[in-house]
């Protein structure tokens, strides 16, 4: 027997998917120009550009979509929200400050460090999204 899933589980699940297939082949295609001193940074910029939007249009889409009974988040809603927001915020503050000294250290140029503080961002993201869906399977 399944459960029905919540509007803010099933906007969670629908914001890991839009993370994945938007990024995949970017960072797929990525290696490819790490190792060129001259790299062009368009590609970087748009799929900014890109994360900035997917993560604007899915807060507008949540909040304009919402059923009116859950126009509010619930206390259990909230505390899922605080607690992935936690742990997005960690993994992003680490990624950040890992990805920094790296390129400290190495000399990388800086398309590939913008490229790298992008996919730290990314994963925070991912990070807190999946943390989401954990606690609502769970029933926290």
């Amino acid at each position: 027997m399944s459960r029905v899933s919540s509007f803010r589980e099933r906007v969670a699940w629908s914001a890991l998917s839009t993370y994945v297939m938007v990024f995949f082949l970017f960072f797929w295609t990525l290696p490819q120009s790490w190792t060129d001193r001259a790299g062009d940074p368009q590609m970087s910029l748009l799929a900014l550009g890109a994360f900035v939007l997917i993560v604007g249009a899915q807060w507008l889409g949540r909040a304009l979509e919402a059923p009116k009974r859950e126009s509010q988040p619930d206390e259990r809603e909230q505390l899922i929200a605080l607690k992935a927001d936690r742990i997005g915020g960690m993994v992003t503050m680490l990624g950040a400050i890992g990805v920094t000294a790296t390129a400290l250290v190495s000399g990388y140029n800086a398309l590939f460090f913008a490229n790298l503080i992008l996919a730290v961002l990314l994963i925070g993201q991912v990070a807190k999204t999946i943390t989401q869906l954990v606690y609502f399977k769970a029933g926290i």
